[in-house]
């Protein structure tokens, strides 16, 4: 009896049960750290694509005030004329926390809900007929954006001259 318990090999019920403890631990402890780093990469994509809104609309913005003419006002809002045969008055301004542009008595919102614009300024320069130097506006914008239930501030500041039609 004694030589049939030397010669039998194979794991006992307690090396088995501390091996799929130390297993289970191992896993639980991976996937917190897969399900933590999931999360992140949802917020960074959030964040991401409401600073692209937030780019995309002040690259529009700044396009369309390059090829405008007549620039008017100062502080948080300005009122151009845009178009050739038939110029068409344009307002780029706030509209409550959103970046709005307005023309024909139409008001179009540029930035997403997520996005809240809390100072848009401009600052005009050469637009009076009297000055000889190219017309120029200077913007700058600041705000929060909310993503995933975060809140990370952003400033923009940025420089347009009208493009010469000579």
């Amino acid at each position: 009896m004694n030589n049939f318990r030397k010669t039998k090999k194979g794991f006992t019920l307690v090396e088995i049960m501390v091996a799929t403890t130390v297993f289970m631990v191992v896993m639980l402890i991976g996937m917190g750290a897969l399900v933590t780093s999931s999360n992140t990469a949802k917020k960074a994509k959030a964040l991401r694509t409401a600073m692209d809104n937030v780019s995309f609309a002040m690259e529009s913005m700044t396009r369309t005030l390059r090829m405008g003419r007549d620039y008017a006002g100062s502080g948080g809002s300005i009122t151009f004329m845009t178009g050739g045969d038939t110029p068409v008055s344009t307002t780029f301004g706030l509209n409550g926390t959103s970046l709005a542009r307005c023309s024909n008595s139409v008001c179009i919102n540029m930035t997403s809900p997520e996005v809240k614009i809390e100072s848009l300024e401009f600052y005009v320069s050469g637009s009076d007929l009297l000055d000889n130097i190219q017309p120029s506006v200077y913007i700058t914008m600041k705000g929060v954006v909310t993503a995933s239930e975060e809140q990370t501030g952003f400033a923009i500041q940025t420089m347009v001259s009208q493009r010469s039609g000579e």
